[in-house]
C-alpha cells in the first residue's frame, strides 16, 4: 500500500506507518528496495515488475537472515509468497490520500478540490479527516453548521476562507485606517 504526500513528492509505505504490524529497519529497507526494483523493471516487463525469487531478492538485499526477514514480512501480509516467489500485498484504501497533516507542522492549505483527500495517521492507521477537523483547520467553531453530505461539506470548508485569518486581517486594516486617520486629524490641527 502506497501513498502520496505531494507537498514533498515522498512516497509513504504501509510497512513505514506499521499499519500491519510494525518493522524492523531492515524489513523497511527490503520492502523499499523490493519495490524500487520492481517499479524499474529489473526483473521483467510485467506491470510493477513481477513476482521475485528469494535469491533474485537477495542480489539487492543481501542479508543473513533474509528467510526471517521475508517470513516476518508473509507474517505481517507485506509480502505474499507463492510457490516461493515473492510480491508485495497490494492495499487499498476507501479513499485516496494526496495530502497528510503533520501535527508537529503548519496545516496544508484546505481547498475544494482536495479537502476531503487529507490524511492523518492515528491509532495505528490512516484515515481522512472529517468534515469538522476540516472546518476546525479553517478556523470555524464546533458549534458551526457543517452540510449534511460530507462531499458537500469538505467543498465548503475547501472554498471557504481561515476565519482567524480574516479577523486578523480585519483587525490590521481596522487598526492602520484608525491611526491613520488620527495622524491626518492630529496634522490638522497642528
Amino acid at each position: 500500500m502506497r501513498l502520496i504526500d505531494y507537498r514533498g513528492g515522498n512516497s509513504i509505505h504501509s510497512w513505514e506507518l506499521g499499519l500491519r504490524g510494525e518493522c524492523s529497519l531492515d524489513e523497511i529497507e527490503l520492502m523499499n528496495l523490493f519495490i524500487l526494483k520492481r517499479r524499474n523493471k529489473e526483473f521483467g516487463h510485467h506491470q510493477d515488475g513481477k513476482l521475485l525469487t528469494k535469491e533474485q531478492i537477495a542480489t539487492f538485499f543481501a542479508h543473513s537472515n533474509l528467510d526471517e526477514i521475508l517470513d516476518s514480512l508473509v507474517t505481517k501480509k507485506y509480502l505474499q509468497r507463492h510457490n516461493q516467489l515473492y510480491k508485495p500485498v497490494s492495499g487499498n484504501f476507501s479513499f485516496e490520500v494526496y495530502k497528510f497533516l503533520d501535527p508537529a507542522k503548519i496545516s496544508v492549505t484546505v481547498v475544494a478540490s482536495d479537502a476531503n483527500r487529507l490524511g492523518v495517521y492515528h491509532n495505528h492507521r490512516v484515515r481522512r479527516i472529517t468534515p469538522r477537523e476540516a472546518a476546525r483547520l479553517q478556523g470555524f467553531p464546533d458549534s458551526f453548521s457543517l452540510h449534511s453530505n460530507d462531499d458537500k461539506a469538505y467543498h465548503q470548508m475547501g472554498n471557504s476562507v481561515s476565519v482567524n485569518v480574516v479577523k486578523a486581517v480585519a483587525e490590521e486594516v481596522i487598526q492602520n485606517v484608525l491611526y491613520s486617520a488620527k495622524q491626518v486629524s492630529l496634522q490638522n490641527v497642528f
